[in-house]
């Protein structure tokens, strides 16, 4: 099982085992992680400059637990918030925090794979304000598709969800 390094929980790298093969960090040559409670090998962690960083879980030494939700409950958005505000969206001069031009990006790239090229209406004047100027410069305002409404989805977002899905005429970028 591949998971991303931040996901691993209760093990931890250990020198001894660490390949000196990799120029800039692991090279994931051989098991060098440990679980924490017994010291046995159970991962193999790669972060180095050449590869992309991930642990690989070792299926002889670790097993899926099925069912459980783990040490960490599911949130709502208002647990969310309360529990975990987060970075602001813009720093003190006022320029966006560059984890939130990513978070942007990439909401925008998914947006226009969503779209296929149609128009998309932006109900949230909020949200709007954020993406309209670059929808509008990269889906072609002659396109004769029919128009797609961007809605937001996730925790309390349901009703408005279905509301959209209702609507007999535009066609919901709910996939994303």
């Amino acid at each position: 099982m591949l998971l991303a390094p931040g996901d691993v929980r209760g093990a931890a790298i250990d020198p001894a085992l660490v390949d000196d093969s990799a120029c800039c960090g692991l090279d994931g040559g051989e098991p060098n992680m440990v679980c924490l409670t017994c010291g046995t090998p159970v991962a193999t962690r790669i972060d180095d400059c050449g590869l992309r960083q991930a642990t690989w879980l070792n299926p002889l030494a670790t097993h899926i637990l099925e069912d459980d939700p783990g040490p960490y409950p599911v949130l709502d958005w208002a647990d969310l918030i309360d529990q975990r505000p987060g970075i602001p969206p813009s720093q003190p001069g006022g320029d966006w925090h560059p984890i939130w031009k990513a978070a942007a990006a990439s909401a925008l790239a998914h947006m226009l794979a969503a779209s296929d090229g149609d128009p998309v209406a932006i109900p949230d004047h909020q949200v709007a304000e954020v993406f309209r100027p670059t929808l509008d410069r990269l889906v072609g305002a002659g396109s004769t598709g029919q128009e797609r409404t961007l809605v937001l989805a996730g925790p309390g977002e349901l009703a408005v969800l279905a509301n959209a899905l209702d609507h007999p005429v535009r066609q919901v970028l709910a996939r994303y």
